[in-house]
């Protein structure tokens, strides 16, 4: 049976799979699917008696990558069946999913994102297809993106783990030249980002990345060891507090705190930092000393946070100058002080 190109609405579909069941010898042949991505089958049932047929066709069609389903349906009790297709066909952004974003609103189930055509967001009510969440996003990879919820995540699988989509197919920041002979340096929300985690001591030059607003909970072992001198629990740790990750072990040693025994970091400009799941070493989870820093940006409204001590902070920097660590969440579970 030769193949056919049906075109419908400026649709180019093709039928992708055939399989045939005659009566009750059960033969049945497929056809192999089509190079410009449709899909479909047919299956032809006739019964005992030779007059009765029925005939199901679905063909899938679209220019996002397979964003359509169709059902076309045919059956009856005599010899003068009739048959009927349906056929739909999508633009969304390669998901093959409900739509969702723009005018659809939030359709997409909690282990789904909103996946935009050319990762545009829903800026002018633009429309995606819901596609699947990843299940697993590496710690180490940091390429820091702008995601669709505001925020900057160390990369795009870690966005989608969130439930959003990114606002641009590339990175995050201005991308302009920092480090090397001139010691060029990057904005106060970037950090310079060195190939080969080599933190620039040949004079290699880094390029600028948006710090990263959002990191996971949990930590790497062992603790990535910063161009800052510092050891962290992730890269993106790293980079949210504005250095790279040097691709070496012996330029810091982390100084443990906290526990059971409650260990107090050895110096007076240190201050505990726990992982951020721990809830402030609450589980006895160990933490890392770190210096406190020296100064810190104005703080925005929005960037209000809670420490350890139940107080509320400016910022999460404006904690740590004073040596105490940070809640994870926001200024409420301080009671809104």
């Amino acid at each position: 049976m030769d193949s056919h190109m049906i075109r419908s609405a400026g649709v180019s579909l093709s039928v992708a799979a055939l399989s045939l069941a005659i009566g009750a010898c059960g033969t049945a042949v497929d056809v192999g699917n089509f190079e410009d991505g449709s899909g479909g089958a047919t299956s032809s049932g006739v019964g005992p008696g030779g007059n009765d047929a029925g005939v199901t066709t679905g063909t899938t069609a679209g220019n996002g990558g397979g964003d359509t389903s169709t059902t076309a349906v045919s059956s009856g009790n005599g010899g003068g069946d009739t048959s009927t297709t349906a056929v739909s066909s999508g633009n969304g952004g390669g998901g093959g999913g409900v739509e969702c974003g723009g005018f659809a609103g939030d359709t997409c189930a909690e282990d789904e994102f909103c996946d935009f055509e050319q990762a545009g967001c829903d800026f002018a009510d633009g429309q995606g297809v819901c596609a699947p969440r990843p299940q697993a996003c590496p710690f180490d990879v940091v390429i820091p993106v702008c995601a669709c919820d505001g925020a900057v995540y160390q990369s795009e699988c870690w966005a989608q783990l969130a439930g959003t989509d990114t606002t641009s197919d590339e990175a995050c920041g201005s991308l302009s030249p920092c480090g090397g002979k001139s010691g060029l340096s990057c904005g106060e929300e970037e950090y310079c980002d060195f190939a080969g985690d080599s933190c620039g001591f040949n004079d290699e030059q880094g390029l600028c990345r948006a710090r990263p607003t959002e990191c996971p909970s949990g930590g790497e072992q062992p603790l990535p060891c910063a161009c800052d001198g510092e050891a962290y629990w992730t890269a993106c740790e790293a980079a949210r507090n504005g250095a790279d990750v040097w691709g070496g072990l012996d330029l810091c040693e982390p100084v443990m705190c906290g526990g059971i025994g409650g260990i107090e970091c050895p110096g007076d400009d240190q201050f505990c930092d726990y992982p951020n799941d721990s809830f402030c070493g609450g589980d006895d989870s160990l933490g890392v000393c770190r210096t406190r820093p020296t100064e810190c940006p104005e703080p925005n409204a929005d960037e209000a946070i809670c420490g350890c001590d139940m107080e509320t902070y400016g910022s999460e920097c404006l904690a740590n100058q004073v040596g105490m660590d940070t809640l994870p969440g926001d200024a409420l579970e301080c009671g809104g002080a």
